[in-house]
């Protein structure tokens, strides 16, 4: 779950300029899709379309779990979800106002966990479980200001994690005694977790306030405006 998290929040930081496309009329402006192109292309290039993850263990009364590390993928493939886009400009003498109000998400949302288990001390086993969706979408708020002098300050206000489901779940090497396993990982994963949402919407604006550099995220949503404007 915390991987999955991750994920959202780092698309989020990098896609927010998706909103610039989009005008009152809900209706997608030509550029959004060059916009959009171009974010994946950079998280490709500066390679932030892959991140590592961290060990942690999960202990249990009869069992304890053991992530020793892992990856999450796919961050290169961002989406905007819906047609509810909604971008509000406000122009004053020297610049442009935009507030803007999004859903985006990821168009295949993979994390690959390496792990080993035990169960009553005496059966266990190791490999990887891939963990994927298609189905991910964060809403996000803010602003962007932009000066007729070049000058250009983007604000992400909030985010909230409004559909996290239909999660596929695949161990390797797979076997008959991981059986159990996987239905309890699928079980947990489509059933449990849509059910912390708030806590995912936390821990996503936790991220973005404390991990994700302001002077990046200005970079992704300006950029196009530079391009726009001169």
């Amino acid at each position: 779950m915390r991987a999955t998290v991750v994920l959202l929040a780092l698309a989020l930081a990098c896609s927010s300029a998706n909103a610039f496309g989009v005008s009152q009329a809900n209706k997608v402006h030509p550029l959004l899709e060059k916009i959009i192109s171009a974010n994946n292309e950079e998280l490709v290039k500066f390679h932030m379309d892959k991140m590592e993850l961290k060990p942690f263990v999960v202990d249990g009364l009869l069992y304890r779990l053991t992530v020793k590390g892992g990856e999450a993928g796919n961050l290169g493939t961002i989406t905007l979800v819906g047609d509810d886009q909604v971008v509000e400009q406000t122009d004053g003498d020297d610049y442009s106002l935009y507030n803007y109000d999004i859903k985006i998400g990821l168009k295949e949302l993979v994390v690959r966990l390496d792990y080993e288990y035990t169960f009553l001390r005496f059966f266990g086993g190791s490999g990887s479980v891939y963990i994927s969706t298609d189905t991910d979408t964060v809403r996000a708020k803010g602003s962007v200001k932009y000066f007729n002098y070049g000058v250009c300050k983007a604000v992400l206000e909030s985010t909230e994690v409004t559909e996290l489901r239909n999660f596929n779940i695949q161990f390797v090497p797979d076997s008959i005694r991981k059986i159990f396993l996987k239905y309890a990982t699928s079980f947990f994963f489509n059933y449990i977790v849509p059910f912390y949402k708030s806590t995912i919407d936390n821990y996503v604006a936790d991220y973005v306030k404390n991990e994700v550099p302001k002077s990046r995220f200005e970079v992704a949503v300006c950029t196009p405006l530079h391009d726009l404007y001169n």
